[in-house]
């Protein structure tokens, strides 16, 4: 499952966005994944609050960690989901 995984998140390019020196996008995939908040991705991806925001912003993702708190803990995101909404975002110019 782990090599699925990584070879989708392999095939995700982001143009468009300017990615931070060092930074992936699988990096970015799997902080989202494993993060209910912002604060939390901020941390594993350690940047600063604004540009964490910008860039979850920019490829869409920013709702995800954003409203998960408030959901309760059932609620999972998938690396599907987060590559998904990559591609979508790429796709529509957001």
């Amino acid at each position: 499952m782990e090599a699925v995984e990584a070879a989708v998140e392999e095939q995700v390019v982001v143009d468009g966005v300017a990615l931070p020196d060092g930074l992936e996008v699988t990096d970015v995939v799997d902080a989202v994944v494993e993060s209910a908040t912002l604060f939390e991705v901020q941390r594993r991806l350690e940047l600063d609050r604004k540009p964490t925001q910008e860039l979850l912003d920019q490829l869409d993702l920013l709702d995800l960690v954003l409203h998960r708190v408030s959901e309760g803990p059932k609620r999972q995101v998938s690396h599907e989901e987060v590559t998904a909404r990559i591609r979508q975002c790429q796709l529509t110019g957001a």
